[in-house]
């Protein structure tokens, strides 16, 4: 099995250095191998299906492994504000105040310095935090009027 290329020199891509790996990837044997004995026999619908099907659930995975061994520097609230504005941390505090809306909650948590909290919740579900409540906080830090506070991405009650 031989491979024809002609040259078409009024195709910008085929002139100069393009042709010689345009020529190289279609004269390896690896493509010749596939393209001419694997593809056909094992690549029909049913057996892409599963190869996209499994590689949907490998992903998923992939990503799930990820999200929980996510790296979220522990910090105190003292300590926030030599902190970068979009990096992650971890905080722990005890909840001083909440306030809701439709979209989100505000949490005053104190440690004994004072920081908010925002978690959006998309108008869903019926989350709530009693002043008291010691919370360990996932989030990024952000700057609003010049205060320091965390977007959280998880609000967990630990006592």
């Amino acid at each position: 099995m031989g491979v024809i290329v002609e040259r078409n020199e009024s195709h910008p891509s085929m002139t100069g250095g393009s042709l010689d790996l345009a020529l190289y990837f279609a004269a390896s044997p690896l493509t010749t191998f596939l393209s001419a004995y694997l593809l056909p026999r094992f690549m029909g619908e049913k057996s892409l299906f599963i190869i996209a099907l499994i590689g949907a659930i490998l992903g998923l995975f992939v990503l799930l492994v990820l999200s929980e061994t996510a790296d979220f520097k522990e910090i105190t609230l003292g300590s926030i504000g030599g902190e970068k504005i979009g990096n992650d941390v971890k905080v722990f505090g005890t909840v001083a105040s909440m306030r809701k809306s439709n979209q989100s909650i505000i949490l005053t948590i104190v440690q004994p310095e004072e920081l908010q909290v925002i978690l959006f919740t998309g108008g869903k579900g019926n989350i709530s935090f009693q002043p008291g409540d010691v919370v360990e906080v996932l989030g990024e830090i952000d700057e609003f009027n010049g205060k320091q506070q965390v977007f959280a991405q998880r609000i967990r009650v630990v006592r």
